[in-house]
C-alpha cells in the first residue's frame, strides 16, 4: 500500500514516529544499531539498545552480533566478553555468526585459546562453522607454530559439514613453506587439487619460492610451467621469485631468459626484479651487461630508487669502472634524483680510487652548500687517499681533513688512525708516527690493533731502526689481544736483513716455528733467501731452498718462482752457471714454470 501523502514529508514523518502513527519494529533497530555501529559511534548504538531494554522489548541475535563486532573491532575485549554473556542471560542464544565474531576477533588478538573455547561453545550449542571461521583459527594456530594442531582441525573441517576453500589450503601451505617443510606443502597442494579447489597465484608462487630455497629449481621451473594448466597466470612476484632465485645461485643467463618469457607475455617487469637481475651482473662481475641492462631499463622509463644507484655506484668505484660509475651518477642526477651521503661517499671513494684528489676534495668542501655534513666514511675515505700518496705536502693534507673531522666533533676510529700512521711513515717522520699510536687510545679510546703495530715496525725498519722495531714487537707480546702475526715477523725479518743481520733474521724465523707459535711462509722464507743472497751466503740459501722443498717442518711452503728466481740472480752474478743449471733442474722438477725472467739473468 502506497504511503500517505502527507507522509511523504520528511518533517511529517518524525511527527508520526514519535506519534507512533509508524511503529519500528525489531529489524529496524538492528538496522540503527548496525549503522551506529558502522559510523563508530558505539555509544548511540548502546543508546538504542538501552532503550529497547527499557520499552521490555525481545532482542534478537542481530542486534547482539552489531554491537559485538564493534566492540571487536575496537579491541574492547572484555566489553564484547560480557555483551556475549549478557545476550545469553537475557535468552537469546549466539547463533553461528555471533561465534564466528569472537572467535575471528581472538585470532586477531592472538588469543587462540579463547577462539578455540568459543570454537568449544560453537560445537556444543549445535552451531556449524563456516569454513571462513574455521580458516582464521588454523591460521592463528600457524602463527604459533602449532602445525600440528592446525592440521588436526583441518582434518575436522570434513567431520563438521565444512569444505575447506582455497584460503584454508593457502593458510597450511604458507605455513609450511614459512618452516620450510615444502615436501608437506605440496602434499596439502595435492590434496587441494583433487578436492577441486583450484590454487590462486598467491598460493603457487609460495610454493614455487619454497622450492628454489631448497634447491630445487628444476621442480620449481615445472611447477611454474603446469600453473597455466591450473588455470593460473604468473604475475610479477612469480617472475621476480624465480630471477631472484638463479640470481642468487649464480645463473644469471636462466634469470634473463625468465625475464624474457615475461616480457613476451605483456607481463612488465618491476624494479625489484630490474635490481635483482643488476646484482646478478655485478656477482658475475659482468659489467657491461649491467650497461646494457641499464639501457633497457632507462629506454622503458623506469627509475631506480636511491638504494640501487648508491649499489651501481659503489660497484664500479670498487672494480674501476670510474667513467660508467660517474656516467651513471650523472644520469642520476638528470633524473632528478637527489643523492644521498652514501652517494657523495662513494664518488669520493671513486675520485680518491682515480687519483682524482683534487676533485674529492672540492666534492667534500661542497657538501654544506648541498645540504650535507660530512661523516667518519667521508673523512676516512679522504685520509686514506691522502695518506697513501708517500708525499709530503699530500699527508698533511691528510691531516688537516683530520683536524676537520675533530672540530666538528667526529671520532676516529681505529682504521682512521692507522692510514695516518701508515701517512706519516711514509715519509719517515715516524716519530711523529710512534706520538700518535702513543696518544690514539688516551684522546679517543683507540686501541692499536696488529695493523697499527705493523705499520709502525715497517716504518722504524724502513730507515733501518731495527732494534726498536725489535722492542715494538715485545711490546705486542705483552699486549693482550693484539699479538704480533707473520707479517709482524716478516716487516721485521726483512729489516734485519736490510742491514744485514742476517743470522738474527734466519733465528727469528726458526723461532718462529718453534716457540712463538707463528708459521713462516713464503714471504719469510723468501726474505731470508734474499738476504743470504746479499750477504753472499748462497750455499746457506741453497740449503733453504731445498729444506723447503724436502723438510717435514716447513714442507708445506713450497718454493715458488720469487724463490727460484733470486737464488738464480745470485748464482749468476758469482758465475756458478753448473750450480744454475741444477736450480733450474730443481725448478722444473717442482712444477714451477722458467720464465723469461730467469733466462734474462742468465
Amino acid at each position: 500500500m502506497a504511503m500517505p501523502k502527507c507522509l511523504r514529508n520528511p518533517e511529517n514523518q518524525r511527527t508520526a514516529l514519535g506519534a507512533g502513527i509508524i511503529s519500528p519494529d525489531i529489524y529496524t533497530h538492528g538496522i540503527l544499531i548496525d549503522s551506529c555501529c558502522y559510523l563508530g559511534r558505539l555509544d548511540l548504538g548502546f543508546g538504542v539498545l538501552g532503550d529497547l531494554i527499557k520499552r521490555g522489548w525481545n532482542l534478537d541475535v542481530v542486534v547482539f552480533n552489531s554491537l559485538i563486532d564493534a566492540l571487536s573491532k575496537c579491541g574492547r575485549v572484555n566489553d564484547a566478553k560480557e555483551m556475549f554473556k549478557r545476550m545469553r542471560e537475557m535468552g537469546c542464544p549466539p547463533s553461528a555468526i555471533t561465534y564466528g565474531i569472537l572467535i575471528s576477533f581472538f585470532c586477531r588478538i592472538d588469543q587462540i585459546e579463547l577462539g578455540l573455547s568459543v570454537l568449544g561453545c560453537t560445537i556444543k550449542a549445535g552451531c556449524s562453522s563456516n569454513v571462513v571461521v574455521l580458516s582464521c583459527l588454523i591460521d592463528g594456530l600457524c602463527e604459533h607454530g602449532r602445525i600440528t594442531d592446525a592440521m588436526e582441525l583441518f582434518e575436522r573441517m570434513f567431520e563438521m559439514g565444512c569444505t575447506p576453500d582455497a584460503v584454508t589450503y593457502g593458510v597450511l601451505i604458507s605455513c609450511y613453506h614459512k618452516i620450510d617443510q615444502i615436501e608437506s606443502a605440496l602434499a596439502v597442494l595435492g590434496c587441494m587439487m583433487k578436492s577441486g579447489c583450484s590454487p590462486n597465484v598467491v598460493i603457487l608462487s609460495s610454493l614455487i619460492d619454497g622450492l628454489c630455497k631448497y634447491g630445487r629449481i628444476r621442480d620449481a621451473m615445472d611447477l611454474f610451467e603446469r600453473m597455466p594448466e591450473m588455470g593460473c597466470t604468473p604475475d610479477t612476484v612469480t617472475y621476480g621469485i624465480l630471477i631472484s632465485w638463479y640470481h642468487k645461485i649464480d645463473q644469471i643467463e636462466s634469470g634473463l631468459a625468465v625475464l624474457g618469457y615475461m616480457l613476451k607475455l605483456g607481463c612488465q617487469p618491476d624494479m625489484m626484479i630490474y635490481n635483482a637481475l643488476v646484482y646478478g651482473f655485478f656477482k658475475s662481475k659482468k659489467i657491461f651487461d649491467v650497461i646494457h641492462l641499464l639501457r633497457l631499463i632507462f629506454d622503458m622509463g623506469h627509475m631506480f630508487n636511491l638504494i640501487t644507484y648508491n649499489a651501481i655506484i659503489n660497484y664500479c668505484f670498487q672494480n674501476h669502472f670510474f667513467n660508467i660509475g660517474f656516467g651513471i651518477f650523472t644520469k642520476f642526477l638528470k633524473d632528478g634524483a637527489t643523492p644521498s651521503i652514501i652517494t657523495l661517499n662513494s664518488i669520493i671513494y671513486g675520485l680518491c680510487q682515480a687519483e682524482k684528489l683534487d676533485e674529492a676534495t672540492y666534492l667534500y668542501y661542497r657538501f654544506p652548500q648541498m645540504g650535507f655534513a660530512p661523516n667518519v666514511i667521508t673523512y676516512g675515505t679522504l685520509i686514506n687517499s691522502y695518506c697513501r700518496s708517500k708525499n709530503t705536502h699530500t699527508v698533511k693534507l691528510g691531516f688537516v681533513i683530520f683536524g676537520e673531522m675533530l672540530k666538528r666533533g667526529h671520532c676516529p676510529d681505529t682504521v682512521v688512525y692507522n692510514d695516518l700512521i701508515k701517512g706519516l711513515c711514509s715519509i719517515n717522520r715516524v716519530d711523529e708516527a710512534s706520538v700518535l699510536v702513543e696518544t690514539m687510545y688516551i684522546k679517543f679510546g683507540c686501541s692499536p690493533n696488529v695493523v697499527t703495530y705493523n705499520t709502525l715496525i715497517k716504518g722504524l725498519s724502513a730507515i733501518n731502526r731495527v732494534d726498536e722495531a725489535g722492542v715494538l714487537v715485545e711490546k705486542m707480546h705483552n699486549k693482550s689481544g693484539c699479538s704480533p702475526d707473520v707479517i709482524t715477523y716478516n716487516t721485521l725479518i726483512n729489516g734485519l736483513c736490510s742491514v744485514n743481520r742476517v743470522s738474527e733474521a734466519r733465528v727469528l724465523t726458526e723461532k718462529m716455528f718453534s716457540t712463538l707459535g707463528c708459521s713462516p711462509n713464503i714471504i719469510t722464507y723468501n726474505t731470508l733467501i734474499n738476504g743470504l743472497c746479499c750477504v753472499g751466503d748462497t750455499q746457506g740459501a741453497l740449503k733453504l731452498l731445498r729444506d723447503m722443498g724436502s723438510n717435514k717442518k716447513i714442507h708445506w711452503c713450497k718454493p715458488n718462482e720469487v724463490t727460484y728466481t733470486t737464488i738464480i740472480h745470485s748464482l749468476c752474478r758469482l758465475g756458478e752457471m753448473d750450480e744454475v743449471l741444477n736450480v733450474l733442474e730443481e725448478m722444473d722438477a717442482a712444477g714451477v714454470s722458467v720464465s723469461g725472467m730467469n733466462y734474462s739473468s742468465m
